[in-house]
C-alpha cells in the first residue's frame, strides 16, 4: 500500500478517519522505523556512495553528516541525493539537505497548525527544542497540566517529539532547525 501527501494530513485520515471513511472504526497498526546507529548510518552513505563510483567522499565527510543528520533515513538519502544526483559539493550538499529539510518539516508543521492554538505549539516546540520538563513547560507556557497533556500528547503521537520521565525534546536535528524558523 502507498500513501501520499503531507505526513500530518495522512496521519490524521489513518488515526481520526471520517465516519465516511473505509478506515472508520479500524484501529491502525503502527510501524515505527528507529533511526539508525551511527555504524549503520556510516554503512549506509558508504553503500550509497560504492554506487556512483564518480563521487567519492571522505569518512570525515561520512562523520560529519551522520553527526549532523542524526541518523534519519531520508535526510541521509536527501544528502545522497544532492551529492550523487545534484553533484553538489559535501558543505553545499550538507547545507541543502538541512535548508529543504526544513522547508519541508515547516510546511508539515504549518499544515498541523491549522485550527491549533499556533502560538502554544510553536513555544512547546521551541522548548522541547533544547530539551525541556513539564513543570517548566506548564510555568512558562502559562497552561493547566490538561492543555499541556493534549499538545504533548499530540507532538508525542505524531512522533514530532520524545519523551522519557517527564523530560521532552526533539530528536530530528531538522526537525530542530524547522521549529526554530517558525513565525
Amino acid at each position: 500500500m502507498v500513501f501520499s501527501g503531507s505526513y500530518v494530513g495522512i496521519l490524521k485520515r489513518l488515526v481520526d478517519p471520517d465516519p465516511t471513511s473505509p478506515l472508520y472504526g479500524r484501529s491502525p497498526a503502527k510501524v515505527i522505523l528507529k533511526t539508525f546507529t551511527t555504524d549503520l548510518s556510516k554503512e549506509f552513505l558508504r553503500a550509497g556512495f560504492r554506487e556512483h563510483r564518480q563521487i567519492s567522499i571522505c569518512d570525515v565527510e561520512i562523520g560529519e553528516v551522520v553527526d549532523r543528520l542524526n541518523g534519519y533515513v531520508g535526510w541521509l538519502t536527501y544528502y545522497g541525493n544532492f551529492r550523487c544526483v545534484r553533484r553538489l559539493r559535501h558543505e553545499e550538499a550538507l547545507k541543502e539537505t538541512i535548508r529543504e529539510g526544513s522547508k519541508i518539516i515547516r510546511a508539515e508543521i504549518n499544515n498541523f497548525l491549522k485550527n491549533r492554538r499556533r502560538e502554544l505549539y510553536i513555544k512547546a516546540l521551541r522548548m522541547m527544542g533544547i530539551g525541556a520538563r513539564w513543570n517548566q513547560m506548564k510555568r512558562e507556557l502559562g497552561v493547566n497540566s490538561k492543555v499541556l497533556g493534549d499538545v504533548l500528547g499530540t507532538l508525542t503521537a505524531l512522533m514530532m517529539v520524545e519523551e522519557k520521565d517527564g523530560y521532552y525534546w526533539i530528536e530530528d536535528p531538522i526537525l530542530r532547525e524547522a521549529v526554530k524558523l517558525l513565525k
